[in-house]
């Protein structure tokens, strides 16, 4: 009997390490160094969920031979635990019970959750696999300094992209390979960064879709220049990977919508009919005052969505009078447009004796608070971001004594490197596996295009020559 009673502690941390695999991610450890000895990024979920798997099989395994056995007679080296056990009245009432036939019950409850979890392990395994074997390059755009096209010019490229999704295989998977091959459509993301002050646009793509992207950009804004950011001058390979760090204290946030993603967020014709040209003037002007030994990074990954779900489900809330009539505007322009499952991050990073967050985080949230409209808008998340929270938080009010000083910095450090990560290796749900929410192409302009010649801030890297044809008659040697 006492081997029944190991197999079902088994199996409760088995499926508490399955279950809760994000909440310990969050809060304990995210296996860094399981995922660099077997090179498996974003493996933590999967480690998590192995062990949890490991220790579920293992403890039914027990349970099923502690009953095959029952009737034998018990080793003496576990004749004194059984008989202790046995004075237990809950403890022998559950023995009774199953073998009294409740363990027919049992063993299908667990051979239907063995099932369900073999298959989730494999294909968690096979995604991984497929998402890693993928390479990112980062592609870093400029415009004139005079340039009019604003928001509608990205919205014009966003829209291309998603007509490329839907055609090329690789990006459109059919049945068979998502089920049995773990392949999922990739994702782009179109990122706003200031390093020490200076505003760059870069977009980070798959490798296989770097001519596409390139296309569909000078389609949408002829006058610009795309050039390749090569990992030796990529500020992604800067970033410090692990805290706490000696050099580098970071500040960061994952960002969600306040509402349903049903309801839109503040656009740019919202802000033009304000009396303000560019919506990203705000931003710009926060972002562009930092100083020497800082960055700051505002990443919105992007996937289009590749079936119309939501959006059915979406014209079923506005026609089943769902919805408030005032609202029935809103949603019914929203809908009307493509779609993108989307994420955001932001970042600050900063040298020890540069870094001022309290400062930075407020005048960010504050440009961010612009796109927020009657009914919807942007706000940083609660739970995946760098300060502790959950249960831990209780930590911070002896935080001036050892060893609970050492815990927070310890604690808050891994939450730091689980954002960096995830904003580094522009993580869509793989990692810390949170939800992705809805955007149409008006809004992503909205929150990311080229600056226009309205821009004020004078901190951005604009294009100082514009491109132009060669002459027809230009005469070219024979050996180039």
């Amino acid at each position: 009997m006492v081997f029944f009673y190991i197999g079902v502690v088994l199996v409760f941390i088995g499926l508490f390490l399955y279950t809760f695999q994000r909440w310990l991610i969050l809060n304990i450890s995210s296996l860094y160094t399981l995922e660099d000895l077997f090179k498996f990024r974003r493996g933590s979920p999967f480690f998590y969920k192995l062990g949890g798997y490991i220790c579920f099989t293992l403890g039914s395994s027990l349970m099923i031979l502690s009953f095959v056995f029952s009737e034998k007679e018990v080793p003496p080296a576990l004749l004194s635990i059984n008989n202790i056990l046995a004075e237990s009245i809950f403890l022998s009432t559950v023995w009774d019970i199953f073998l009294g036939g409740g363990w027919t019950v049992v063993f299908l409850f667990l051979a239907m959750i063995f099932i369900g979890m073999s298959y989730r392990i494999w294909l968690l395994f096979m995604r991984l696999r497929y998402i890693n074997s993928h390479r990112y390059i980062t592609l870093e755009a400029s415009i004139p300094k005079f340039n009019e096209k604003g928001p509608e010019a990205m919205e014009q490229f966003l829209n291309t992209l998603i007509k490329t999704y839907t055609e090329p295989e690789w990006t459109s998977p059919d049945w068979v390979d998502v089920v049995f091959k773990g392949a999922v459509p990739m994702w782009y993301s179109l990122e706003i960064v200031s390093i020490e002050g200076e505003i760059r646009f870069q977009i980070g793509v798959p490798v296989e879709m770097k001519d596409i992207v390139e296309t569909s950009f000078y389609s949408a804004y002829p006058d610009a220049n795309i050039e390749i950011v090569y990992p030796g001058k990529d500020h992604m390979f800067r970033i410090p990977d692990k805290y706490p760090h000696d050099y580098f204290k970071v500040w960061g946030r994952e960002l969600f919508l306040k509402n349903r993603d049903i309801y839109p967020i503040r656009t740019y014709p919202d802000f033009a009919e304000q009396g303000n040209p560019d919506s990203l003037n705000g931003l710009f002007e926060v972002i562009g005052k930092i100083d020497r030994g800082e960055y700051v990074g505002f990443q919105i990954l992007l996937q289009p969505v590749a079936d119309t779900r939501w959006k059915d489900n979406a014209e079923r809330l506005v026609s089943g009078n769902k919805i408030k009539d005032s609202l029935k505007g809103d949603v019914e322009k929203k809908i009307s447009k493509n779609l993108f499952k989307c994420k955001m991050r932001i970042l600050y990073i900063a040298r020890y004796n540069a870094y001022r967050a309290n400062q930075v985080k407020t005048a960010l949230l504050s440009a961010l608070s612009q796109f927020s409209s009657g009914v919807n808008g942007l706000k940083g998340s609660k739970r995946y971001y760098t300060e502790i929270y959950g249960p831990a938080r209780f930590l911070k009010i002896f935080s001036g004594i050892w060893p609970f000083s050492s815990m927070v910095k310890t604690l808050a450090g891994a939450r730091a490197t689980l954002l960096v990560r995830g904003y580094k290796m522009r993580d869509f749900s793989f990692y810390i596996q949170n939800s992705p929410f809805i955007l149409n192409t008006e809004e992503l302009a909205t929150l990311f295009h080229m600056p226009t010649k309205h821009i004020t801030s004078p901190k951005i890297k604009w294009l100082d020559n514009t491109k132009v044809e060669p002459p027809a008659n230009l005469p070219l040697g024979e050996r180039i």
